[in-house]
């Protein structure tokens, strides 16, 4: 399996557990590269560390809702 696919199921296995585990989402945050960018379906674009985190705080805590 190729370290992409790792990531990737990571990811998932990760984003069941995050919204109610603070590690979790930890951890969710450290597989994206510091130049990663993420857009979120509400127009929200996160282009640093930072807002990555923001954005997937608050995208769980949404969901867990």
């Amino acid at each position: 399996m190729d370290s992409k696919t790792q990531i990737i199921e990571q990811y998932f296995k990760l984003s069941d557990l995050a919204s109610n585990d603070e590690q979790a989402l930890h951890e969710i945050i450290q597989l994206f590269s510091k130049r990663a960018v993420v857009k979120g379906a509400n127009g929200f674009i996160a282009d640093n560390p930072t807002r990555v985190a923001e954005f997937f705080k608050n995208f769980l805590k949404i969901t867990k809702n």
